[in-house]
């Protein structure tokens, strides 16, 4: 069973063993690391996974806290899960992605979940023209007529599909299918145009 919920510019999905929540722009994602930790002991469960990932910001001033830094970030999730360890893959100075793991699962157990997350910048015209719109409009003909002029229909074909459509811009998307994810958040003006994916 998996429930999918598309949050502006952001993803929640949430599965009996697990929840995954994507965002991206200002949204502060790690003001809900509480309140799903409280919701997991209300019921008596216990951790043995997480991780926290993101790539250097775009625009870093207009971040809220705690992600005014990498060190505000660490420093809540260390002390949330203190035995997690902290890495950085690329120049510091450069693009680089910020990693959070925590893994207290049993020795020797096997996960067969693999995740990939990617992001991509300067997105062509054809792409973008599509997601331009005076009006906000929620799963429905318009953005069915926005997967298919993109082309995002054919890698969402098969999957039961939630996308949003932003008013003046920008496209939300998440499509499960059997136990599996997708989704997808698209800003389009050319000054910054960014799109993400993960599944």
């Amino acid at each position: 069973h998996l429930d999918s919920y598309v949050l502006t510019e952001s993803s929640l999905f949430v599965f009996p063993d697990r929840c995954i929540l994507i965002t991206c722009g200002t949204t502060t994602l790690l003001n809900s690391l509480s309140p799903i930790l409280d919701a997991i002991s209300e019921v008596r469960g216990e951790v043995k996974f997480a991780t926290f990932m993101r790539k250097n910001f775009s625009y870093p001033w207009e971040q809220k806290g705690p992600h005014t830094s990498m060190e505000t970030e660490y420093d809540l999730l260390k002390k949330a899960f203190p035995s997690g360890k902290p890495y950085v893959l690329g120049p510091v100075d450069s693009d680089h992605y910020f990693f959070f793991v925590y893994d207290n699962a049993p020795q020797g157990s096997v996960e067969t979940d693999t995740q990939m997350s990617m992001t991509m910048y300067g997105l062509t015209k054809d792409l973008t023209k599509h997601l331009f719109s005076e009006e906000f409009h929620p799963t429905g003909e318009e953005t069915k007529r926005i997967r298919d002029e993109s082309r995002l229909s054919a890698i969402l074909d098969g999957w039961t599909v939630q996308d949003l459509q932003f008013a003046p811009c920008g496209y939300s998307v998440n499509a499960i299918r059997d136990g599996e994810y997708q989704t997808m958040h698209i800003t389009p003006e050319d000054h910054c145009s960014f799109s993400s994916y993960e599944t």
